[in-house]
């Protein structure tokens, strides 16, 4: 799967950047696939998981951060709540 996504990331217009154009550092790329990674087994453990928006999603030259994230689940039929 890793594979998979790094070869997809590297379709992008925006892959250079990632890269380190324009004089910059390479970013943390192999940071962003493990994120990908583990929001796709989020999604695939949890059924109920409707929507995930991660916005925005900050790559650096080590790891990345996010400074808002939401998931929405499915009400479960039946549960008031």
């Amino acid at each position: 799967a890793e594979d998979l996504i790094f070869d997809e990331l590297g379709q992008l217009k925006g892959w250079p950047v990632l890269q380190g154009a324009r004089g910059t550092p390479p970013l943390d790329v192999a940071a962003l696939v493990k994120a990908v990674v583990l929001i796709g087994g989020l999604i695939g453990a949890l059924p109920q998981l409707t929507e995930v928006d991660i916005n925005p999603l900050i790559l650096h030259e080590r790891g990345l951060c996010t400074l808002d994230a939401v998931l929405v689940t499915e009400a479960l039929k039946g549960d008031p709540s």
